[in-house]
């Protein structure tokens, strides 16, 4: 999370998600709902980094930043943010009348780069990808503008960084600043109410926060799936594996996601094969079981402002704002969905016979236009650095900014791919026993693997990928170490989201 934004991948057998093929939907979407109240004069937020002690901040720049704010009835509304975006001096509009959370996720690391008072200089690279405010209660915010301070006053201590005249301080991971460092960005960021000046007066200050930051530094969980609804877990980067549980002779599982709702985080897990089944937990060991639909269900995908989507068998794509209540927005019954992704304010759904299809709210979708496009079925896709990257049978890759205009990829490999993400600036896609990664999607470069994996998910600085013989890691997609769990029942999906 290619923060991801929060990333959610799922796996889809070439059995039983793959054997349905048809044409993707071609009409025209209406434009989407409307979810909420829209403040008539909205005010403004406007960003700013924290005063040091002894050295100052010039900028601290991110990529590929999503602003989502949330209304206090759990509304959503998401913009994506200049790129690259600096955060000592951006700025968004307000959307709701009344705001419980605001959130900011980008491409790791954030770059701060300063200066010291007495001298010297510095450029911090700092691991994180997401800051998140709260407020109980909201804030009002017609005709009122706000600030969101990052870090707190005398958060960027020139002593702790080590800075001298003449020195050129270079931070990363390893230096004993940088956990201070991230620590008052994810736990101490404020909000505070604002004359329209863009800066934090004395009486502003004492006037109190309207909201405070969150820590989202937490580990990740990956989650597994398979067959007899398998499901086990990782918080550790797949050093150990808990709460492996499934039910013999029950149908297989087929995706994986994550998603934050208005009642609080959630994992959902989707499959089924003579119907689709939806399994939702809000910690990732204890789940709950529904029926959704009669044809199976293939791959998942969350955004904060249009909530989940699963697609599947029968042209089956539904929307849930709360992964309790789900709604059917079918195309035509003979299309299969084999997998769908958030990004760019859209979600991105492929399939058989090389179906792209592309919706702005998960409830309405159109088809792009495929003409002169590969008809080989696409297996999955994943968002990362502005782009939608899908692979498929026979080396398929198609590549898309905004899910209408597609241009394919034929020359990197002849195998059939069948997961792909993204992460540490790169695409890595699996299948056939080989690994494929690009840092731009254009040019890719293939690796024999030993395992044949079948589909990949990243979080916490490490891929991580399931396949018949079991679970791989690998941080950069080259080489992968095999991690200590049992590869039966079947592994076929693996997802994440934050350890709860």
């Amino acid at each position: 999370m290619n923060h991801s934004s929060l990333h959610l991948l799922g796996l889809l057998s070439l059995v039983s998600c793959a054997t349905i093929k048809g044409p993707d939907d071609t009409d025209e979407p209406d434009p989407p709902e409307d979810h909420g109240t829209v403040i008539g004069n909205p005010g403004d937020l406007d960003m700013t980094v924290g005063s040091g002690e002894g050295a100052v901040a010039r900028s601290a720049t991110v990529t590929g930043a999503i602003l989502t704010q949330v209304a206090c009835d759990g509304l959503a509304a998401q913009s994506t943010m200049d790129d690259p975006l600096d955060l000592a001096s951006a700025s968004a509009t307000l959307t709701w009348d009344s705001v419980c959370r605001i959130r900011l996720e980008f491409d790791g690391p954030l770059i701060i780069e300063g200066d010291g008072l007495d001298g010297g200089t510095f450029t911090a690279a700092l691991d994180i990808n997401q800051i998140t405010v709260t407020s109980e209660t909201g804030f009002t915010t017609d005709e009122q503008d706000f600030v969101l301070e990052l870090g707190e006053p005398g958060w960027l201590d020139a002593d702790q960084l080590g800075l001298a005249t003449g020195t050129a301080i270079e931070l990363n991971s390893s230096h004993p600043a940088h956990p201070l460092l991230v620590t008052s960005l994810t736990e101490r960021s404020k909000v505070f109410a604002d004359d329209g000046d863009g800066v934090i007066s004395a009486a502003e200050r004492a006037a109190g926060a309207a909201a405070a930051s969150v820590s989202v530094d937490m580990p990740t969980r990956f989650i597994v799936a398979g067959d007899d609804f398998r499901r086990v877990t990782s918080t550790d980067a797949g050093e150990s594996w808990d709460f492996d549980q499934d039910a013999t002779g029950e149908e297989p599982l087929w995706s994986v996601g994550y998603g934050q709702t208005a009642q609080g985080d959630l994992y959902i897990a989707a499959g089924g094969n003579s119907e689709g089944i939806v399994m939702t937990s809000l910690d990732g060991e204890d789940w709950t079981q529904t029926t959704a639909t009669d044809a199976a269900l293939c791959g998942t995908a969350h955004s904060e402002a249009s909530g989940f989507v699963i697609v599947g068998y029968e042209g089956h794509r539904l929307q849930s704002d709360d992964g309790v209540i789900w709604t059917d927005h079918p195309g035509d019954v003979s299309a299969t969905y084999k997998s769908v992704a958030f990004g760019s304010d859209r979600y991105v759904a492929v399939g058989f016979s090389g179906a792209r299809i592309k919706s702005l709210d998960g409830r309405d979708w159109l088809g792009a236009d495929t003409t002169g496009l590969g008809t080989n079925d696409l297996n999955e896709v994943s968002y990362g650095d502005g782009l939608f990257v899908a692979v498929g049978n026979d080396g398929l890759i198609s590549v898309t900014s905004d899910g209408e205009t597609w241009i394919d990829k034929n020359d990197a490999t002849a195998t059939s791919m069948t997961g792909i993400a993204f992460g540490e600036g790169r695409f890595v896609a699996v299948g056939g026993g080989v690994s494929l990664v690009s840092d731009d999607a254009e040019t890719w470069t293939e690796h024999a693997l030993t395992p044949t994996l079948d589909k990949i998910a990243y979080g916490d600085g490490d891929f991580i990928a399931v396949g018949e013989e079991g679970a791989y890691r690998s941080s950069d997609g080259v080489d992968w170490t095999a991690l200590s769990v049992a590869p039966t029942p079947r592994l076929r999906a693996i997802g994440f989201g934050p350890s709860l």
